[in-house]
Protein backbone atom coordinates (compact mmCIF):
# COMPACT_ATOMS: atom_id res chain seq x y z
CA UNK A 1 0.00 0.00 0.00
CA UNK A 2 1.28 3.41 -1.07
CA UNK A 3 1.34 6.59 1.86
CA UNK A 4 -1.71 8.37 -0.17
CA UNK A 5 -3.83 5.46 -0.33
CA UNK A 6 -2.90 4.77 3.45
CA UNK A 7 -3.36 8.52 4.32
CA UNK A 8 -6.93 8.70 2.57
CA UNK A 9 -8.42 5.45 3.97
CA UNK A 10 -7.09 6.56 8.01
CA UNK A 11 -8.58 9.46 7.43
CA UNK A 12 -12.40 7.87 6.17
CA UNK A 13 -11.50 5.32 9.35
CA UNK A 14 -11.38 7.62 11.83
CA UNK A 15 -12.77 10.91 12.65
CA UNK A 16 -14.99 10.91 9.59
CA UNK A 17 -15.92 7.47 10.24
CA UNK A 18 -19.69 6.60 11.72
CA UNK A 19 -17.82 3.49 13.63
CA UNK A 20 -15.50 5.98 15.01
CA UNK A 21 -13.86 4.37 18.45
CA UNK A 22 -11.51 6.75 19.84
CA UNK A 23 -9.53 6.77 23.44
CA UNK A 24 -9.28 9.36 26.01
CA UNK A 25 -5.94 9.96 26.93
CA UNK A 26 -4.12 10.79 30.68
CA UNK A 27 -3.99 14.36 29.35
CA UNK A 28 -7.41 14.39 28.18
CA UNK A 29 -7.25 14.17 24.43
CA UNK A 30 -9.37 11.63 22.29
CA UNK A 31 -6.91 9.72 20.59
CA UNK A 32 -8.16 7.76 16.96
CA UNK A 33 -5.73 5.21 15.84
CA UNK A 34 -5.78 3.41 12.28
CA UNK A 35 -3.31 0.51 11.35
CA UNK A 36 -2.54 -1.12 8.09
CA UNK A 37 -0.16 -2.81 6.35
CA UNK A 38 3.19 -1.05 8.32
CA UNK A 39 1.46 2.19 8.83
CA UNK A 40 0.13 3.62 11.43
CA UNK A 41 -2.34 7.24 11.53
CA UNK A 42 -2.67 8.36 14.78
CA UNK A 43 -5.21 11.92 15.30
CA UNK A 44 -4.80 13.10 19.20
CA UNK A 45 -7.15 16.10 19.68
CA UNK A 46 -8.43 18.06 22.45
CA UNK A 47 -11.63 19.91 23.13
CA UNK A 48 -14.90 20.72 20.89
CA UNK A 49 -15.49 24.20 20.31
CA UNK A 50 -12.96 24.94 19.77
CA UNK A 51 -10.37 22.08 19.59
CA UNK A 52 -7.20 21.61 18.68
CA UNK A 53 -4.77 18.52 17.12
CA UNK A 54 -2.13 16.83 15.79
CA UNK A 55 -1.99 13.62 12.85
CA UNK A 56 0.93 11.67 12.50
CA UNK A 57 1.53 9.20 10.11
CA UNK A 58 4.36 6.29 11.03
CA UNK A 59 5.96 3.82 8.46
CA UNK A 60 7.41 1.04 9.97
CA UNK A 61 7.45 2.52 13.47
CA UNK A 62 8.83 5.89 11.88
CA UNK A 63 7.05 9.23 11.98
CA UNK A 64 7.00 10.29 8.09
CA UNK A 65 4.04 12.65 7.68
CA UNK A 66 2.27 15.53 10.18
CA UNK A 67 -0.55 17.82 10.42
CA UNK A 68 -1.25 20.59 13.19
CA UNK A 69 -4.57 21.62 13.03
CA UNK A 70 -6.63 24.15 14.85
CA UNK A 71 -10.30 25.12 14.58
CA UNK A 72 -13.97 26.71 15.89
CA UNK A 73 -18.13 26.83 15.04
CA UNK A 74 -18.57 30.71 15.54
CA UNK A 75 -21.94 30.27 15.29
CA UNK A 76 -25.19 29.76 17.66
CA UNK A 77 -27.55 28.69 14.55
CA UNK A 78 -26.87 25.79 13.61
CA UNK A 79 -26.14 23.88 16.43
CA UNK A 80 -22.11 22.84 16.87
CA UNK A 81 -23.29 19.43 16.73
CA UNK A 82 -24.82 19.78 12.90
CA UNK A 83 -22.24 22.18 11.76
CA UNK A 84 -19.36 18.45 12.85
CA UNK A 85 -21.68 16.07 11.72
CA UNK A 86 -21.92 18.36 7.88
CA UNK A 87 -18.07 18.43 8.76
CA UNK A 88 -17.72 14.74 8.99
CA UNK A 89 -19.98 14.17 5.79
CA UNK A 90 -17.51 16.90 4.01
CA UNK A 91 -14.38 14.79 5.22
CA UNK A 92 -15.45 11.14 3.62
CA UNK A 93 -15.01 12.72 0.45
CA UNK A 94 -11.11 13.68 0.75
CA UNK A 95 -9.43 13.40 -2.65
CA UNK A 96 -6.11 12.77 -3.41
CA UNK A 97 -5.41 16.63 -4.92
CA UNK A 98 -5.34 18.03 -1.85
CA UNK A 99 -5.87 14.79 1.02
CA UNK A 100 -5.46 16.92 4.21
CA UNK A 101 -9.16 17.55 5.29
CA UNK A 102 -12.05 17.05 2.91
CA UNK A 103 -12.72 18.12 -1.09
CA UNK A 104 -12.31 21.32 -2.27
CA UNK A 105 -15.87 21.66 -2.49
CA UNK A 106 -18.81 19.94 -1.12
CA UNK A 107 -22.70 20.96 -0.33
CA UNK A 108 -25.53 19.59 1.48
CA UNK A 109 -29.01 21.11 3.17
CA UNK A 110 -27.61 25.07 2.97
CA UNK A 111 -23.85 23.95 4.30
CA UNK A 112 -21.03 24.66 2.04
CA UNK A 113 -17.52 23.39 2.70
CA UNK A 114 -14.66 24.69 1.22
CA UNK A 115 -10.95 23.87 1.20
CA UNK A 116 -8.32 26.13 0.69
CA UNK A 117 -4.69 24.82 0.35
CA UNK A 118 -1.22 25.82 -0.79
CA UNK A 119 1.49 22.96 -1.33
CA UNK A 120 1.48 19.69 -1.50
CA UNK A 121 2.14 16.30 0.65
CA UNK A 122 5.46 17.29 1.27
CA UNK A 123 4.55 21.12 2.80
CA UNK A 124 1.46 22.79 2.58
CA UNK A 125 -0.58 24.94 4.65
CA UNK A 126 -4.28 25.32 4.63
CA UNK A 127 -7.50 26.64 5.73
CA UNK A 128 -11.14 25.07 5.68
CA UNK A 129 -14.53 26.56 6.45
CA UNK A 130 -17.95 26.34 6.33
CA UNK A 131 -21.02 28.08 5.28
CA UNK A 132 -24.27 28.08 5.88
CA UNK A 133 -26.78 30.23 4.04
CA UNK A 134 -23.54 32.11 2.58
CA UNK A 135 -22.56 32.92 6.55
CA UNK A 136 -19.08 31.50 7.48
CA UNK A 137 -19.98 29.39 10.79
CA UNK A 138 -16.95 27.36 11.17
CA UNK A 139 -12.98 27.73 10.05
CA UNK A 140 -10.02 25.60 11.09
CA UNK A 141 -6.54 26.02 9.99
CA UNK A 142 -3.89 23.32 9.24
CA UNK A 143 -0.51 23.00 8.39
CA UNK A 144 2.11 20.09 8.34
CA UNK A 145 4.55 18.36 5.48
CA UNK A 146 6.78 15.42 5.42
CA UNK A 147 8.92 14.44 8.63
CA UNK A 148 12.67 13.35 7.97
CA UNK A 149 14.73 11.87 10.96
CA UNK A 150 18.11 12.63 11.29
CA UNK A 151 18.77 9.33 12.61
Amino acid sequence: MEFLEFLILAKKETYASSKIVSRLTKDGAKELIFEKDNYKYIDRYYGYNPFSGQEIVSHDNKVIWSMNYYGLVDSLEPLEKDVYSFLKLALLEVEEIFPFRGPNYFKKDGFEYFLDTNGDLKHFVGKEYITYNNETIYVCNYHGGVIKNKW
